[in-house]
């Protein structure tokens, strides 16, 4: 509990108006009058003393004085909107501060970064999966184009013999056997290509084991060397059809055109079925593609926007009245930077006695005085409340007085003095006079003041 101090009053006018009254008797003269002088005198004295002593009670009811208030003021605080780090702190306790001012700048930790690697990966993995499926559609229509010269050839030979006959066989065994000779020719041009489509397929991985190229090249690689694979079958096919011709003719026996018909169309069927099933991965590859490059594109954006750095300004004119944080340091979201002390919102704040309470005139002006100093300043009196220690700290203001103990079971009270010419107030610590320490002095009801 606070130690009330309470200074007596003795109007000066008091003293003066006495000491012209009271003069010293001459006592070389023992008379009737000169004693009736004496204790006329000491009767005068005597009701000076009690009129002081009068004036002394009386003051002590009409005031009292408090000596523990504290200038107090709103405080803003400022904290990091993300996580990074501080690579600008430019300001210190004490500095002076406007609105709009930058006290600080954050560079963002980049998380992004790495969501735009794995979407460029993606991306490059659907590519090369939509170039396998096109090398695959190529080869695919390559057959379908086989098998239908093939059926163009079959229904030929077929319109042929039927217009000819069977004197025209042994030219038919020259011609087959011509086109097997160059049926081989191009098996075995077939097989060069794919060898060395094959080496190629196997440098090319090893140099991807090895990370000197990316995969997709590697799958266009590999999709070369199948496309080969499929020549040298579709040749041997071709080979094959060939013999059986020339097998047929000198046997003389007859060709079943329409087995060989219906055999090419149940291949030209699954042909164009999985002609088909490729045409569809690849719209679906491209739907995927199309979206991945739109999430691409968005996702550089964010990474862009994430590298600027992040300017903190303060909303308020004031002083910075602390600082949590320094330049160079990690600060996650929302961690406390520094905090601005708002000079003109400044006032009193003093705690005191329950039972005084109903005593103050909040009408009269209070006395102000700092301590240490000779100084007298005037405020008024904005409000008288109970206190409630944990609600106290959660306020937004620069200090946060300690509560005195209860006395008799009474919760104190808190009282704020709004200063009637707050420039008055002198600058300490260059903090305009926040936590300066005072003395108060309340009038109570018909007070002198």
């Amino acid at each position: 509990m606070p130690e009330l101090q309470v200074t007596p009053i003795v109007p000066s006018s008091i003293a003066s108006k006495n000491s012209s009254i009271y003069q010293p008797p001459d006592l070389s003269k023992s008379t009737l009058l000169g004693r009736l002088a004496i204790a006329g005198g000491s009767l005068g004295f005597g009701a000076l003393v009690l009129t002081a002593s009068a004036w002394a009670v009386q003051s002590r009811m009409h005031y009292f004085t408090v000596d523990n208030a504290v200038v107090n003021a709103k405080t803003v605080e400022l904290r990091s909107p993300q996580e990074g780090s501080i690579v600008e702190f430019s300001v210190e306790p004490g500095s002076e501060v406007v609105a709009g001012q930058i006290m600080a700048k954050i560079k963002p930790t980049i998380e992004a970064e790495a969501e735009t690697l794995k979407l460029k990966a993606d991306l490059d993995l659907l590519n090369a999966q939509k170039s396998q499926v096109q090398q695959t559609l190529v080869l695919l229509n390559t057959q379908l184009n086989g098998i239908a010269q093939q059926e163009l050839q079959l229904t030929s030979q077929q319109s042929y013999l039927d217009n000819h006959g069977r004197s025209i066989n042994n030219a038919k065994v020259n011609a087959a056997t011509t086109d097997l000779s160059q049926y081989q020719a191009e098996i075995d041009a077939a097989v060069i290509k794919a060898k060395a489509a094959k080496i190629d397929y196997n440098r090319y991985a090893a140099l991807a084991a090895e990370g000197g190229i990316s995969q997709q090249k590697v799958a266009q690689i590999k999709a070369v060397w199948d496309g080969t694979q499929a020549d040298v079958l579709t040749a041997n096919a071709a080979k094959v059809s060939a013999q059986a011709s020339i097998i047929a003719l000198e046997e003389e026996a007859p060709i079943d055109s329409l087995a060989a018909t219906s055999s090419l169309q149940g291949q030209r069927i699954n042909v164009m079925q999985s002609i088909q099933e490729q045409k569809v991965k690849i719209s679906t590859l491209n739907t995927e593609i199309i979206g991945k490059q739109a999430q691409l594109k968005v996702q550089q954006t964010e990474t862009q926007n994430q590298l600027e750095e992040t300017q903190i300004k303060t909303p308020i004119n004031g002083r910075v009245y602390q600082t949590t944080s320094d330049k160079g340091e990690q600060v996650s979201r929302s961690s406390p930077l520094m905090s601005v002390v708002d000079c003109q919102s400044r006032w009193v704040e003093v705690f005191i006695p329950a039972s005084e309470v109903n005593r103050i005139d909040r009408s009269q002006p209070v006395h102000i005085k700092p301590v240490g100093s000779s100084q007298q300043l005037s405020g008024t009196i904005e409000s008288i409340n109970g206190i409630n220690p944990d609600e106290l700290k959660r306020q937004s203001q620069a200090v946060f007085p300690i509560v005195p103990s209860n006395s008799n079971g009474q919760v104190p009270a808190r009282v704020v003095i709004k200063f009637k010419n707050i420039e008055e107030l002198p600058n300490v610590q260059n903090m305009c006079g926040v936590g300066q320490s005072l003395k108060v002095t309340f009038s109570t009801q018909s007070s002198f003041f």
